[in-house]
């Protein structure tokens, strides 16, 4: 379990602090954000810490949250949150309105283009994203590998005369001005 360490007082201060609104509503932070997401920040022994609403609140009201999970704010609707760090939802520490996830599945539900994508399971020709048919590239890019070797074997075949006239060119340029010893005669009986 993943507990944070906050003093009594400062637990006291977010709970004054709190806007709930009536009917079981969002319970907004007024207070510091950092990315959208209300913040609270104390200093113990003069060393300063800082903590996030939301976590603080589910830790005092349910217990620590689990180890390798994230807060998800179910209040949050992507298709009308578009500017991230405008979302009136990360402001939100209702404990009724937040679930530990992991933090795959708290960002596959989070209306980004990433998310998005991560529930396709086909590519746009029909084969499976799945197995050793899939790869990414550095970015991070998923590819089809039957559709990559199908754009490639058509690349080879519709640059077969171009490919032969480099090719002529090159072993003219480079082949043809070596000494005889080292061109290797293709005839030539092998010893």
């Amino acid at each position: 379990m993943s507990e944070i360490n906050i003093p009594k007082r400062v637990v006291d201060r977010v709970f004054d602090r709190i806007e709930k609104q009536p009917d079981g509503g969002c319970w907004t932070w007024p207070g510091a954000l950092a990315s959208g997401y209300g913040r609270v920040g104390w200093r113990e022994a003069g060393v300063p810490d800082w903590a996030a609403v939301h976590r603080v609140v589910w830790q005092e009201t349910r217990g620590p949250v689990p180890e390798g999970a994230d807060l998800d704010h179910l209040c949050h609707d992507p298709s009308t949150c578009r500017v991230p760090k405008d979302c009136q939802h990360r402001k939100c520490c209702n404990p009724d309105h937040l679930e530990p996830v992991s933090r795959k599945e708290n960002l596959a539900r989070g209306g980004t283009i990433p998310a998005a994508n991560s529930i396709i399971t086909e590519c746009p020709s029909g084969h499976s994203y799945s197995g050793t048919n899939v790869f990414n590239d550095r970015q991070g890019r998923r590819y089809c590998r039957e559709c990559v070797r199908a754009r490639n074997r058509e690349y080879y075949h519709k640059n077969k005369e171009r490919r032969s006239a480099y090719n002529k060119e090159w072993r003219a340029k480079n082949i043809g001005t070596k000494p005889a010893i080292l061109r290797r005669d293709p005839h030539a009986s092998r010893r």
